[in-house]
């Protein structure tokens, strides 16, 4: 009888969500720091401390979290007024971040086997951290043709890079910025960010690249890619070019329905907005034999991205690129009509980004399966 009665509470227990005092930052110090990280940061305000909940068991209690950029800081003392944090900087590439604070890492409390869900009270402070100079917003040009690069099956691929600026002031676009920071109105290099203009950048090197743009005005980037040797056939295929507040941080980038068979080339492009600094992360693709069974099969794969340090403004992302019909080719696959593929880093923080591209063999036609938040 008394075993029953503290199975009920638990199980009561569960129907009930906790929530601690509300955080907030009143003044963070220094707000500028240098990309290997390192710097010592203090956050000030109140409630800054590991959520104490009104419970009696010690587990109802947590450690606090800072992230700048969603990368975790290392917290290297909290006053227990809950007054300051004092944090050491993660390395970043050269921007200005969001910092976050989280009065508890992890999102639940356990007791046995019973998880007790509890409401974390974040607070986040926009564009508070830079690293570096800052001031340019990195955008990520996922693939880019210097001319006219050569394909399988004889086509020739080429790429139209377009980026529109509707304001009636300059907003310059680099691929690798000037020291100093350009003022709204500072001419912009020719063709690049004219006020109420359409620009062609022309990068300096194919493969994946990065613009960095000045200032927080919105413009419009347009990337289409396309094979020359079949233009009467088609358009081509438009890829997302996407700015650094798009990517992955602690989160996986799920990819779904991706067409598999014997008639087409899929490849899996990872890109890292930190630049080539090392790293690997965890690739697990399942196999869909159209029958919905849960027991489907799936492979698992670490991939590492070259390594090299932190800059100031990387001109080209860190890039991996996964030929999964080659990858594939020796498992004993049978019935499968398609995968899903997830991309994760969870041992390493990262900003990622991943997209699909399927080839037809026989039209080079080329689709492509991007991730949604």
């Amino acid at each position: 009888m008394k075993l029953r009665v503290i199975v009920a509470t638990l199980v009561l227990l569960t129907s009930v969500t906790l929530s601690a005092a509300i955080p907030t930052i009143e003044s963070i110090e220094p707000t500028s720091g240098a990309v290997t990280g390192g710097t010592v940061v203090t956050l000030r305000g109140k409630n800054l401390i590991g959520s104490a909940l009104p419970c009696p068991v010690p587990l109802c209690s947590g450690k606090p979290s800072v992230s700048i950029g969603g990368k975790k800081a290392e917290v290297v003392e909290a006053a227990t007024d809950g007054t300051s944090i004092k944090i050491k900087t993660p390395p970043n590439a050269g921007g200005t971040y969001d910092v976050t604070f989280n009065p508890r890492e992890a999102g639940s409390i356990t007791l046995g086997s019973i998880q007790i869900p509890f409401t974390q009270q974040t607070v986040t402070v926009n564009d508070a951290f830079t690293y570096g100079n800052g001031g340019y917003e990195r955008f990520l040009v996922p693939f880019y043709a210097a001319g006219e690069v050569p394909g399988a099956f004889g086509s020739r691929w080429v790429t139209e890079l377009v980026g529109w600026n509707p304001h009636p002031f300059s907003v310059a676009v680099y691929q690798v910025p000037p020291a100093t920071t350009p003022t709204p109105f500072e001419p912009p290099p020719p063709d690049w960010g004219a006020p109420l203009s359409s620009f062609r950048p022309h990068l300096t090197h194919s493969g994946p690249a990065f613009l960095h743009v000045s200032g927080s005005s919105a413009l419009a980037f347009h990337l289409r890619v396309r094979d020359v040797s079949r233009q009467n056939e088609s358009w081509g295929t438009e890829i997302p070019v996407l700015s650094e507040r798009k990517a992955f941080t602690g989160e996986p980038i799920l990819l779904n329905d991706i067409p598999y068979g014997s008639d087409a080339r899929v490849m899996l492009r990872i890109y890292d907005f930190d630049g080539p600094t090392g790293g690997d992360v965890d690739v697990e693709v399942h196999f869909n034999d159209g029958t919905g069974s849960l027991s489907e099969p799936f492979a698992l794969a670490r991939v590492d991205f070259p390594g090299g340090a932190y800059q100031q403004y990387p001109p080209a992302p860190g890039y991996i690129e996964v030929d999964l019909t080659s990858e594939l080719a020796g498992l004993p696959l049978t019935n499968v009509t398609s995968l899903r593929v997830s991309v994760n880093s969870p041992h390493v923080d990262k900003r990622l980004w991943a997209f699909i591209s399927v080839t037809n063999n026989r039209t080079q036609q080329i689709t492509t399966i991007t991730p949604q938040h």
